[in-house]
């Protein structure tokens, strides 16, 4: 595939066919497409494009409404493996893909620093200005009914999935964000994941390369376009000087009271390296922190539940924390959960009585018209390091809004981390289920 080729397909694909995901929902999108208030337009009259046929075709078959809040059991939908608490995991061969599992994810969210020099009386340098949030995320999705039947003519392997890439900036510098996304099932030399005892992980798409080499270092590269056809870019090199951690018990992290209810998660909570990334705000470039989240498995919500919020908090002392809960349609928090994560790669596990997450104030999308916490307070009882600290937004509008593509619409974006109302770290949030319109399934 040429230059010109990959580009136009990157355009196609952009506009039509992806979904933000199952912690990130399976289903969000073909939700959004044929909801009759999704916003979702067609270019034209004519047929949908090869890529969005298959993918709604794909989601069709897998989705069904809901349950009501009132029925509690998990949402079935495929015959895939679930999480299992007596699974090993074993590294580096389990950041690769997990075909058995419905559905996983390889996530990245980063921020770009650039240090600034120290005054006549300053005896250290200050702390590195962020220049700009950007988010790199794989999905890969298996068929809904088992393996698709082999299409040689199109280069198919035999068990094609679903891929979805999402690429995000937060340019603070130019008060913008910008968010592009391109889905389409595998294809031999187009878009594939796989795994090497030279790269544990090695995934490949239109305008994309993410990869894991034996050295331990991950690279990003994406160059997409967004909603409107401009370029966006996000470039990085990262490495993690802490251990992997693992959530839950062993990597087995409940979302919910059923046992299936959950997915097998490992991050690197604190990468750092180097990133250049782009958007119609320009070019930034500096040093690089980031967390890297993968997450698979196969029934992941319990019935009932519409949303969850998510944060990865990376601490100025070097600590780093990932809390989530699950809500319900009016908001109610459900399963809560999180994890600690010491200096030196020690990890505390946090339960529902160790951890309280609370919104306050509101915050109104101009695009999608949901409502949603404009900031929130994240306190942990917990003697290896309790803390009470706010998370505030370095952007208001980080919203990606289904109407432009069919995706789900959520809020994703980089916040500053403040204790005693002083700056005491960075972190990524994540709200979705807000938006009543385009509800996550999963």
């Amino acid at each position: 595939m040429n230059k010109n080729a990959a580009q136009n397909l990157l355009r196609r694909t952009a506009a039509a066919a992806t979904m933000h995901t199952a912690r990130r929902p399976l289903c969000a999108l073909f939700t959004a497409a044929v909801h009759p208030r999704s916003g979702f337009k067609r270019r034209s009259k004519s047929a949908p494009s090869r890529h969005t046929a298959i993918l709604l075709a794909l989601l069709a078959a897998a989705c069904r409404p809901a349950p009501a809040a009132s029925e509690p059991p998990p949402v079935q939908r495929h015959s895939y493996t679930p999480a299992a608490p007596e699974r090993l995991l074993r590294f580096p061969l389990d950041h690769g893909p997990h075909r058995e599992t419905a559905i996983e994810w390889w996530y990245f969210t980063g921020h770009v620093l650039q240090g600034r020099a120290a005054g006549q009386d300053a005896p250290a340098p200050a702390p590195p200005t962020e220049l700009a949030g950007f988010e790199v995320t794989v999905f890969r999705v298996s068929p809904p009914a088992g393996p698709l039947p082999v299409a040689k003519a199109a280069g198919r392997p035999e068990a094609a999935s679903l891929l979805s890439l999402h690429v995000a900036v937060t340019d603070l510098a130019g008060r913008s964000f910008r968010h592009a996304t391109v889905g389409l099932r595998e294809r031999d030399g187009v878009a594939a994941v796989a795994a090497s005892s030279a790269q544990p992980l090695a995934i490949k798409l239109p305008g994309a390369e993410v990869t894991l080499g034996a050295d331990g270092r991950f690279r990003l590269d994406a160059e997409v376009f967004d909603a409107q056809g401009a370029p966006l870019q996000v470039h990085a090199v990262l490495s993690s000087d802490k251990p992997v951690t693992l959530h839950g018990a062993g990597g087995y992290s409940r979302k919910g009271d059923c046992p299936s209810c959950a997915s097998h998660y490992a991050s690197f909570p604190r990468l750092r390296g180097s990133a250049t990334v782009r958007s119609s705000g320009g070019e930034r470039s500096g040093q690089a922190v980031a967390w890297f989240d993968h997450e698979f498995g196969s029934n992941v919500l319990s019935g009932g539940l519409t949303g969850w919020d998510w944060l990865a908090l990376q601490l100025d002392d070097g600590w780093e924390l990932m809390a989530a809960q699950t809500h319900d349609p009016a908001g109610r928090p459900a399963h809560r959960a999180g994890t600690l994560v010491a200096p030196d790669g020690k990890v505390t596990p946090l339960g529902a009585d160790d951890l309280t997450l609370t919104a306050s104030g509101t915050w109104r999308s101009p695009h999608s018209d949901a409502v949603y916490p404009a900031r929130w307070r994240v306190q942990v009882r917990s003697p290896a390091h309790p803390l009470d600290a706010e998370l505030v937004p370095k952007l208001a509008d980080q919203e990606i809004s289904g109407s432009d593509s069919a995706l789900a619409t959520y809020w994703e974006g980089t916040c500053e981390v403040r204790i005693n109302q002083k700056p005491a770290g960075t972190s990524y949030l994540e709200m979705t289920g807000y938006d009543p319109h385009h509800l996550p399934h999963l």
